[in-house]
């Protein structure tokens, strides 16, 4: 019995890595370990405690929702760490968004390990045609909401530094520690993927 492909959610319109709210929001969540008590506190604080309900409620459930996909310990190394934060937000955006994941490994992935270093708009467009049929909510997006998906998709990207800017889309390879490597692989070997690993590197680590 084949099952039925998980449909697409376009929520990450509402936000691309939001850095540094979302170094913020982990910090915050860290040291209550309970997101309500959390969100709470952080409405007494400058800025969130100006914003309009409405905004600040969006992107708390966008961050919430993606750290959600995350392990303590990497939180806790994503807000120590500077160097490493955006790859591990980005690790995080990639679980809760599908359409950004296929992305990521079908394309720029892809493209990266056969030396296709840069992605052009026709690559954007081919995979959002190619997916229509296995994901006909694709079909049934206004125009606005899907430039507006390719271009957010396309600035998480640019924040983690896989490219260049969202003018820029050269592909660059992460990079990240060995010791980090590691950690990313115990806990999920996808995420060593959607930083560009080729399978044979991921096996090769499995040997250490």
């Amino acid at each position: 019995m084949m099952t039925a492909p998980i449909t697409y959610s376009f929520n990450l319109t509402s936000g691309s890595l939001l850095l540094a709210e979302t170094k913020e929001f982990a910090s915050s969540y860290l040291q209550t370990k309970d997101w309500d008590q959390s969100r709470g506190i952080l409405l007494t604080q400058s800025p969130y405690r100006t914003w309009k309900k409405e905004t600040f409620r969006k992107k708390f459930t966008l961050i919430r929702r993606r750290l959600g996909h995350l392990s303590d310990p990497l939180l806790t190394l994503a807000i120590q760490n500077e160097a490493v934060g955006p790859s591990i937000f980005y690790l995080a955006a990639c679980e809760e968004h599908l359409i950004l994941a296929d992305f990521v490994l079908e394309v720029v992935r892809d493209h990266y390990l056969q030396f296709r270093r840069e992605i052009t708009n026709e690559d954007i467009s081919v995979f959002f045609l190619q997916k229509m049929d296995e994901h006909p909510e694709i079909e049934n997006m206004t125009r606005n909401t899907l430039t507006k998906v390719k271009q957010v998709m396309v600035r998480i990207l640019a924040e983690t530094g896989i490219f260049g800017s969202s003018s820029d889309r050269i592909i660059t390879k992460p990079y990240i520690t060995h010791k980090l490597a590691l950690t990313l692989l115990q806990e999920n070997s996808q995420y060593l993927r959607y930083l560009l690993w080729s399978d044979p590197e991921i096996e090769k680590l499995m040997e250490h």
